[in-house]
C-alpha cells in the first residue's frame, strides 16, 4: 500500500479511534525494523512501558525475538510520566515550558540510543499542554523538525474520538507530517471489521484504497485488498 514501505526519513501519523490497534502496529514498525539492524525507541506519553509490551507481545505471540532484540538493546521502551506535569501547569508559560522540556528529553533519547526508528504514542497528551492552536502547531513542527534533525524515521499515534471516516473533520496534525494512515472504528458503520486507508505519504506512490485489517500473532494484516488488475 505503501509502494514498498514508509520512506526512510519520514514522519507517519496513525490516526484512530482507541482500541484500533495504533500502538501494536507501532511497535511492529520497531521489532521488524531492528530484526533488519535499525534501532527503536519507543516513547510512551501515556501508557507504562510495561503495559507496551505485555499488551504486544500477547498479540505478537509469533515474535520470538523480543527479549532479545531488547536485551540488545535494539529496541528501548522509555516512558515519559505527563499527569504530574499536566496537573502542574497553571499557566501557559508553564504549559509551554513542560512542552519544550519533554521534546528536549525526547531527543536525549533519541541521540543517547542512537536510534533510527522512533514511535511517539501518543501525540494526543500534547493538547493538554497547549491550549493556543498556533503555538501548538508551531511547537509540534519544531519536534518534527527535530526528529528530521536527528535523522530518525517516525511513527506518531494520534486518537480520535469518533468515525473520522464518517465525518467531514479534520484534525490540524493531519497537515504537519509526511504521512497519514487512518484506521476507520467499525462502530456505527454496517460492517464488524475496521479497515485502514493511506491519506498521503510523501516522496513515494501509494494506494488510496480503504482496506480492512485484522491484528493477527504475526503482525497486521490487511484482508480482501484489490490489485491493480482487479
Amino acid at each position: 500500500m505503501i509502494g514498498g514501505g514508509i520512506p526512510e526519513g519520514s514522519h507517519v501519523l496513525i490516526a484512530g479511534g482507541p482500541g484500533a490497534g495504533k500502538t501494536l502496529v507501532c511497535f511492529e514498525f520497531l521489532y521488524k525494523n531492528a530484526l533488519n539492524g535499525f534501532n527503536g525507541l519507543f516513547i510512551s506519553l501515556e501508557e507504562k512501558a510495561d503495559t507496551v509490551l505485555n499488551n504486544s507481545k500477547d498479540a505478537f505471540s509469533s515474535f520470538e525475538d523480543i527479549d532479545r532484540l531488547l536485551k540488545e538493546k535494539k529496541i528501548i521502551l522509555y516512558e515519559q510520566d505527563l499527569k504530574d506535569a499536566i496537573a502542574e501547569s497553571g499557566s501557559d508559560g508553564e504549559r509551554t515550558y513542560e512542552f519544550s522540556k519533554l521534546m528536549s528529553n525526547v531527543i536525549s533519547k533519541i541521540q543517547e540510543t542512537k536510534a533510527k526508528c522512533v514511535v511517539v504514542d501518543s501525540v494526543s497528551v500534547f493538547r493538554l499542554f497547549l491550549k493556543d492552536p498556533l503555538e501548538y502547531r508551531v511547537l509540534t513542527l519544531t519536534l518534527l523538525e527535530a526528529l528530521k534533525d536527528n535523522g530518525t524515521t517516525s511513527i506518531s499515534t494520534l486518537e480520535l474520538q469518533d468515525n473520522i471516516a464518517a465525518t467531514s473533520e479534520f484534525y490540524p496534525e493531519f497537515f504537519l507530517f509526511d504521512g497519514l494512515i487512518l484506521f476507520s472504528s467499525p462502530v456505527g458503520t454496517s460492517t464488524s471489521i475496521p479497515s485502514l486507508q493511506i491519506v498521503k505519504m510523501r516522496d513515494t506512490d501509494h494506494s488510496f484504497q480503504n482496506v480492512p485489517y485484522k491484528i493477527t500473532d504475526g503482525g497486521l494484516k490487511l484482508l480482501n485488498m484489490k490489485t491493480e488488475s482487479d
